[in-house]
């Protein structure tokens, strides 16, 4: 097998080569400037290592530098995990659902506004690197795919979310930006009745992330009062409005079995009526006026005053226009 010592092109059997051959040697180049390369064939019995399709592996050379890697799904794989060591929010309903970022909080607690603690082993809860890590990983996850869903969603769905968010001045799940969410679920294998819900900014999505066994006859969306039902695919996001009738159809295997197999992961953006309220509660008692009103400045996206050494107003430089 050729060892890459030189540019060429790789024919994986005999076929693909004939294919190819011709074209490689001699078709009309339309850079001259590197040629025409050649086309080798694979002889697989020379290889060292095959990663198969659904394998995540890394590769180190001999003085344990990382030289090339392959992750699968790394991201569905992170959520599906969850059901491990985190508390799902809705015991009645099939598979798993578990909060992520700032939750309101008991009903009880006045001041419930805080970042999810769901974890079942004291373990976790206590461990304070387990804890910086998932926190890490999971605001993470969360701005990943808003700020996907920011690009590619119609903006009648995103505005809504980002004119709440910044009406009510709420925190985020990660520092920087205003276009982070302050809550995300995560989600394997679940599956609710057909029902209506609230939701303050009117609407909510769900990504999915994976489906293994591909689209099927179970597991997919229903909006009812408009009679649609809508086909689960990996890769796929699907928004609703809450207020009318939805839900999923059940899956192939019984609540007993959903847990020890994987059919579907998703991370869904809702956020709670009752989450702008308890924010509010919590910074009025929890932090200093003048403190709470510069904070609260900058998650509504309001301008900062920019000053310059001396303490005045300074116009920015708009430069030459572009022609």
């Amino acid at each position: 097998m050729h060892t890459g010592r030189s540019a060429h092109w790789v024919a994986e059997d005999k076929e693909v080569y004939n294919a190819w051959k011709t074209w490689c040697d001699s078709h009309t180049l339309k850079d001259k400037r590197e040629g025409h390369f050649p086309v080798h064939r694979l002889n697989g019995d020379a290889l060292v290592y095959m990663a198969e399709a659904d394998e995540s592996v890394l590769f180190y050379d001999a003085s344990r530098k990382l030289v090339a890697f392959k992750i699968v799904n790394a991201i569905a794989e992170d959520i599906s995990q969850g059901r491990f060591y985190k508390k799902s929010v809705r015991l009645d309903n099939p598979g798993f659902i578990a909060h992520s970022g700032y939750t309101s909080g008991h009903q009880g607690d006045s001041q419930g506004f805080r970042w999810a603690c769901n974890l079942h082993y004291a373990k976790h809860r206590n461990d304070p690197v387990f804890l910086k890590l998932l926190e890490h990983r999971e605001s993470s996850l969360a701005a990943f795919f808003w700020n996907f869903a920011r690009g590619s969603l119609p903006n009648e769905v995103t505005g809504a979310y980002t004119s709440y968010l910044e009406e009510n001045a709420l925190p985020r799940m990660a520092p920087g930006p205003v276009d982070f969410e302050p809550h995300a679920m995560c989600t394997h294998n679940y599956a609710r009745c057909i029902h209506k819900g609230v939701c303050p900014q009117g609407w909510m999505f769900s990504w999915t992330l994976a489906r293994p066994d591909g689209p099927s006859r179970d597991g997919n969306f229903l909006i009812p009062g408009y009679r649609i039902k809508i086909a689960s695919s990996a890769n796929s996001c699907v928004g609703w409005l809450p207020n009318k009738w939805h839900g999923m159809t059940l899956r192939r295997l019984g609540s007993d079995d959903l847990n020890d197999v994987t059919l579907e992961v998703g991370l869904s953006f809702q956020l709670s009526p009752t989450l702008a309220t308890r924010w509010k509660m919590f910074c009025d008692t929890c932090f200093d006026p003048d403190v709470l009103a510069d904070c609260l400045e900058k998650l509504r996206g309001e301008p900062l005053e920019e000053l310059d050494e001396e303490g005045e107003e300074w116009e920015k430089d708009e430069g030459e226009p572009w022609e």
